[in-house]
C-alpha cells in the first residue's frame, strides 16, 4: 500500500518550482502507524510538520499527466512566444526549477511544427519548422 500526500503549505513560497507531493517510504509508514492524527509526516522541501490525515485530504491522483505534474511540482510556468520559422528562440525560466522540467509546446492561432531542446532547470531552445516562408513569425504558448 502507498499513500500519496501533498503538504499543506504547497502554496507557499518555499514550494515554489519545487515538488509539493509524493508518496511515501515504507519506514515513514512504519513509524506513523495507526496515528492518522497526529503530525508525523515532515515535508521533504519545507520541513514542515503535518499529519496523514492533513496530507492525504491536500492530494489526489490522476491518469492525466498535466495534472500529476501539477500536484507533484508546484512548478507550472506558462506564456506565449513569437518565434520565426527556421530560427532557434531561447526561452528563460522566471526562477530556474529544481530538477530538469517537462516542456509542452502548443500552437497558437496557426499551425506550426516545433519542438523543445536543450532543455535546463533554468531555460529551454524552441526550434521550428514550417511550410511557411523561413522567417515569418509565429506564436506559440
Amino acid at each position: 500500500m502507498t499513500w500519496f500526500v501533498m503538504c499543506p503549505k504547497w502554496q507557499s513560497q518555499d514550494h515554489v518550482n519545487k515538488p509539493h507531493a509524493w508518496s511515501l517510504s515504507r519506514e515513514n509508514l512504519d513509524r506513523i502507524g495507526n496515528r492518522y492524527f497526529d503530525p508525523l509526516v515532515e515535508c521533504i522541501v519545507c520541513g514542515n510538520k503535518f499529519s496523514l490525515q492533513q496530507g492525504v485530504k491536500e492530494a489526489f491522483s490522476s491518469d492525466n499527466p498535466f495534472i500529476i505534474n501539477e500536484i507533484q511540482f508546484n512548478a507550472r510556468e506558462d506564456g506565449k512566444a513569437e518565434i520565426a520559422i527556421g530560427q532557434l528562440k531561447t526561452i528563460k525560466f522566471s526562477d530556474p526549477f529544481e530538477d530538469t522540467p517537462k516542456i509542452y509546446l502548443t500552437p497558437y492561432a496557426k499551425p506550426v511544427a516545433a519542438v523543445p531542446g536543450r532543455v535546463t532547470n533554468s531555460q529551454f531552445s524552441i526550434f521550428s519548422s514550417d511550410s511557411g516562408t523561413e522567417g515569418q513569425a509565429r506564436e506559440i504558448g
